[in-house]
């Protein structure tokens, strides 16, 4: 189907009715008249698109999701407006092209060529705005003149309707500039021009006399419907506890039985739920009136009686108004419905919340654009292969050669089986249970939810499974293997590499026997107190507003004192990813972890592979020969243990979040500052080039905190080059500024509430039909977390800056209540229940002193340990207490 809709903001309704009734596989639309930021969504399609920045235009391309298809980009044009995609049949493949040329511009007849030259076979649908008699056309224009005679010199066939496609207003006449371009397309019927939809132009439909290739459909398992009863059944009747485990192989082949039982289990007592394609579709009356209004359109333009376009326009606004109130009254069903411990509740909000990021945006790499899922997935892959490997040269190789020789030779020996601490089935059951039912499996394919119903008999397959692998320190290839999938960083651009991270999608089974291993690995590294309390990553009872805390409290003590803090913030560069396997081994043993977790953690990180997976697409497996996975049980530990022993200089204080460092220092001179900052990034840098490990010095910043207004005329340097002091940098989310006034980290998250507010407001508007109580919920656990982030640490910002919080909140709360803007603030927080945003912050910042007093951490003992009686000169954050 071709149709130029002359806007498609408010016709998305009959459309998708439209497209549903008649079977329609794949539409181009011409002048959307659609901004970028602006949604277009038909349930069961793919949408791809192509909008100007300006008023007007713009194409689109409709597509079953069931077929299979990709993106691909066209070459850059001057006259038209074009989108494609190539579209896969069972003996070829065609490009499709949506394509508009607005009347008046000149035509070109490179871009038509241009465009016919991207595949063999290609199909042109639009609004060419090309008259001529040759297509039964009143008259000739230039650009049908140059199109006739373009097809004559270039061998490609224009197809049209006998009837006319365009009907603008009287006095002028009907034509026929809605046209199919065919290149080498065999096989399909002749266009008709039908007189449906609301637009000044018919819409086109034909149809290619061959089958397109479809995707093969998703069965998802009905959980709700499961007869768990025969589910357990089939794993007790087919499992076998005396299978013998005596080497790798047998454990391979355990393994490989175990999740066919699984699969096999699943598939004879749980029913699938085959997807289907939804469509909103409109009450019987509404699609009454919509053929009514069809029939007055096509007497309309049989006749052209001015009466029946009367008419018609009248049918139309009439059809656009009871489609209005069909919508509002749908969307006032569903969010007075919805119930906060529902799925569909916290679904809703993240619509609103997270805008979903668009799919068919090209990739740019290496100054090449690459469009089709598949070539998306394998260049991210190039790209991570390339990651992993980046920092192979860093570090002289007389000493790699030094810690891989003392590795080798330690893997080499031998342990005691007895030394391993095995697990039992209550560890295991109690890991199973733990896990959450939502997390995606790995490739496999076998979700959590299977394992917790699995039956005390599997349980114990599992654990002895798990018992040999321990004592032989093997971790299987089949758990090595991760599904990754993109997750694209905040703000950055879609369409750079870079800007997407990685996570690895893992076996739900293999997590179970890293949860095992987390165990068995922490415990060893807290009973020896080996990893450095300065950091504050991932570790029970610690967290960044704890960091944040600890920091601004020292700053504010010093300022008492009446010295200067000079702080560097350093960027490690893909800190999990480029992690040196064999120097994170060699860490273990200085550490002195059992040999037979130092052995299965090698097991665990060598000859692994990786494949991105893109929508549809997979790329090819590539090795990972460094780093540690993104989204697994081990990663984090293995991280920060791996850092664990960063250089600390005498006077420099070392702040540490996973792999977020600070490095500050107190003096009453900024050169004492400079000079000691300078030899402690000296220090930290030869010890990372060390350990394989990359400072990017382009992300460095360096602030000076300080009351006074001295003269700087010294800087810090990173290899010889100066790192500028700034007025404010941003830690663990806090946007610290100069004197720790947090204006300008205030006013970030002023702007924040109010942009969420924005965005939810659909759910929040006075016409809402939300319940108070889910209202006031949404804001509790959405906006007022954002709001309030780490609001302890900078508890000591001005009352200024509170009410400005405070103003956020009491907007939300007159949305939720529908209160009118002279009702009282205390009363507004009564009738809710809710507290001040002053009180909140104080209610937070008690309970996380009184948790300091028995604080394992050290460090933590000593936050805001003085009088909190005294008054002092600059604020404390306890200044908030009294």
């Amino acid at each position: 189907l071709e149709w130029n809709s002359n806007s498609i903001k408010n016709k998305v309704h009959e459309l998708t009715q439209t497209l549903s009734e008649r079977h329609i596989d794949i539409c181009c639309l011409c002048e959307t008249k659609l901004n970028p930021n602006q949604a277009l969504k038909i349930p069961g399609y793919c949408i791809y698109r192509n909008d100007r920045n300006t008023r007007g235009g713009g194409v689109a391309i409709v597509i079953k999701t069931g077929i299979k298809h990709e993106s691909i980009t066209l070459p850059s044009t001057s006259s038209v407006e074009a989108v494609g995609i190539k579209v896969f049949f069972n003996k070829m493949s065609v490009v499709i092209i949506s394509c508009y040329k607005p009347p008046l511009r000149r035509f070109s007849s490179n871009d038509i060529l241009e465009l016919l030259s991207v595949h063999r076979q290609v199909l042109i649908l639009g609004d060419l705005n090309a008259k001529h008699v040759a297509w039964n056309c009143s008259s000739n224009n230039p650009s049908g003149e140059a199109l006739l005679d373009l097809s004559f010199q270039h061998n490609f066939v224009i197809v049209t309707p006998d009837i006319p496609t365009h009907h603008p207003p009287l006095p002028r006449q009907p034509s026929v500039i809605d046209m199919i371009i065919a290149k080498n397309i065999p096989n399909y019927t002749f266009p008709q021009s039908l007189s449906l939809l609301s637009s000044d132009h018919n819409p086109v439909s034909f149809n290619i006399l061959t089958n397109y290739t479809t995707l093969p459909n998703v069965n998802r398992l009905n959980y709700r419907r499961a007869d768990w009863k025969k589910f357990k059944d089939i794993i007790n009747t087919n499992i076998n506890l005396h299978d013998t485990l005596h080497d790798f192989s047998s454990i391979d082949t355990a393994i490989s039985q175990f999740i066919i039982l699984i699969n096999k289990a699943a598939e004879n007592s749980i029913p699938p739920v085959t997807s289907q394609l939804l469509h909103n579709e409109l009450p019987n009356h509404i699609q009454l009136l919509i053929k009514i209004k069809n029939a007055f359109r096509h007497f309309y333009q049989k006749h052209r009686f001015p009466v029946y376009k009367k008419l018609l326009n009248r049918l139309q606004a009439l059809i656009h108004k009871l489609i209005l109130n069909w919508r509002n009254s749908k969307w006032t069903k569903f969010i007075s419905n919805l119930d906060y411990n529902s799925n569909s509740f916290w679904k809703t909000v993240k619509y609103f919340k997270t805008p979903t990021d668009p799919t068919n945006t090209p990739l740019i790499y290496n100054n090449r654009t690459y469009s089709s899922d598949s070539d998306k997935a394998q260049i991210m892959a190039n790209y991570f292969e390339q990651i992993h490997i980046q920092n192979d040269y860093f570090g002289t190789a007389t000493q790699s050669h030094k810690i891989a020789l003392t590795v080798t030779k330690l893997l080499t020996k031998s342990f005691n089986p007895m030394d391993c601490r095995l697990t039992t089935p209550k560890e295991v059951k109690s890991i199973i249970r733990s896990r959450r039912n939502k997390t995606s499996p790995g490739s496999d394919g076998i979700p959590n939810v299977l394992l917790k119903n699995i039956p005390r008999k599997g349980i114990v397959y599992l654990t002895n499974l798990f018992n040999k692998m321990l004592s032989l320190s093997y971790f299987p290839p089949a758990w090595k293997t991760s599904k990754v999938i993109l997750i694209r960083k905040p703000g950055k651009p879609p369409s750079s590499p870079s800007s997407y991270r990685p996570i690895s999608l893992l076996s739900s089974i293999s997590k179970i026997f890293e949860k095992i291993i987390l165990y068995r690995f922490t415990e060893h590294l807290y009973s020896n107190n080996i990893l450095t309390g300065e950091q504050f990553g991932f570790r029970p009872g610690l967290s960044t507003e704890l960091q944040l805390t600890r920091i601004i409290d020292d700053i504010t003590c010093n300022f008492h004192l009446k010295k200067h803090t000079g702080m560097v913030l350093l960027d490690i560069e893909k800190a999990f990813d480029t992690v040196w396997h064999t120097g994170l081994i060699f860490r273990l043993t200085e550490y002195n972890f059992p040999l037979y977790l130092i052995k299965l953690i090698h097991a665990y990180l060598t000859n692994r592979q990786s494949y991105v997976h893109f929508n549809t697409a997979s790329s090819d497996p590539y090795p990972v020969k460094a780093g540690v996975p993104q989204g697994s049980i081990l990663g984090p530990i293995l991280f920060i243990t791996y850092i664990n022993p960063i250089p600390k200089l005498a006077h420099v204080n070392l702040a540490l979040y996973a792999d977020d460092v600070a490095i500050y220092t107190h003096s009453w001179r900024i050169d004492t500052i400079t000079n000691r900052l300078t030899t402690s990034i000296d220090k930290i840098t030869k010890y990372c080039t060390k350990w394989k490990i990359k400072i990017n010095h382009n992300k460095t910043n360096a602030i000076l905190f300080t009351k006074r207004r001295p003269i700087i005329n010294k800087h810090t340097k990173y290899n010889n080059t100066i790192i500028p002091w700034t007025n404010s940098a941003k830690y663990l989310g806090v946007t610290l500024d100069s004197k720790l006034n947090f204006t300008t980290h205030v006013q970030d998250k002023v702007n924040s509430g109010k942009m969420a507010i924005r965005l939810l407001f659909p759910l929040l508007s006075r016409d809402s039909k939300m319940t108070v109580r889910n209202k006031l919920l949404l804001y509790k656990t959405v906006i007022r977390p954002m709001l309030l982030y780490a609001s302890s640490a900078w508890s000591l910002t001005c009352a200024s800056n509170i009410k400005k919080l405070q103003t956020i909140q009491n907007k939300f709360l007159r949305l939720a209540t529908d209160s009118p803007r002279y009702t009282k603030v205390t009363h507004l927080h009564q009738t809710t229940s809710t507290q001040t945003v002053h009180n909140y912050i104080y209610n937070r910042l008690l309970k996380l002193l009184s948790s300091l007093d028995c604080h394992t951490n050290p460090l933590c003992r000593e936050i805001a340990n003085y009088d909190r009686t005294l008054t002092y000169r600059h604020k404390r954050i306890t200044n908030i207490l009294r």
